[in-house]
């Protein structure tokens, strides 16, 4: 699932746009941005800094949309890298490597007749979104988590979704594996915050279901040379940003942490 194809180039900001905040989380922005490159295919993500940089490495971000000449990146404001990212406006230069990274699984790769559970919780639910927009309408469905007011899902049909709020804005009170079951589905693809991961791990193992997983890893190079977003695997370490952030469910070591 790891593409070969890829490019460094500086391109243009085309539009900023507010996703919005909700108490202590982090603030979030969506970023278009033109894209003279390969195209990517959902799973992967791009190394993104800008032009004019204060910081000499990019940041890992993964890909929201794409369409011809243009990308789309959903941003979590959580550093420095990320604030300066959510100060481009519209005629900025930025300078993005990728495609990077392995991809979801194709569903015609995939066993069963059920629908694929995207499972994701909050940034983490971008590169199911980008996966959702491509697929048939029968094909998933999407149990999306936020901690209050959900975005992104404007474009996907209403019957597609399952929404949760921990605040209880929208859609269900809670989180967004209470009350999952994973049985009906032919499969389970998940990002999200590392505790959801595992569970969605446990689901899998218990019911039999494949899963895939997207790791969220801080990165340094996004290419494999620095090995410092490798996972524990049952084959020995694994780099996040080569091999993943897309991995089997089977294929992690929870134990002690994958991180360790």
């Amino acid at each position: 699932m790891s593409g070969t194809e890829k490019a460094f180039l500086r391109e243009a900001v085309l539009e900023r746009r507010d996703l919005g905040r909700s108490g202590r989380a982090p603030a979030l922005f969506e970023l278009l941005i033109s894209w003279a490159g390969p195209a990517p295919r959902p799973g992967q993500f791009f190394m993104l800094r800008a032009e004019r940089s204060a910081f000499l490495l990019g940041r890992p971000i993964s890909v929201l949309g794409a369409a011809p000449g243009t990308l789309s990146f959903a941003i979590a404001e959580r550093g420095g890298g990320t604030a300066e990212l959510g100060g481009l406006r519209a005629g900025d230069g930025i300078l993005l490597e990728g495609p990077l990274g392995s991809a979801w699984p194709a569903s015609g790769d995939i066993p069963g007749s059920g629908p694929l559970a995207l499972i994701g919780g909050g940034i983490g639910l971008a590169p199911l979104l980008f996966l959702a927009a491509g697929l048939p309408h029968n094909a998933y469905i999407l149990f999306a988590g936020y901690r209050s007011e959900p975005w992104g899902l404007e474009a996907l049909p209403a019957d597609r979704l399952r929404v949760f709020t921990e605040d209880g804005s929208a859609g269900r009170k809670g989180r967004v594996l209470e009350g999952f079951e994973a049985a009906p589905h032919s499969a389970l693809l998940a990002c999200g915050p590392r505790p959801m991961l595992r569970s969605v791990a446990a689901l899998s193992a218990a019911s039999g279901v494949p899963a895939w997983l997207s790791l969220e890893k801080r990165m340094a190079c996004g290419v494999g040379a620095c090995l410092g977003c490798s996972v524990r695997t049952r084959e020995g370490r694994r780099r996040a940003c080569v091999e993943g952030p897309v991995f089997r469910a089977e294929e992690l070591v929870w134990e002690g942490g994958v991180d360790e």
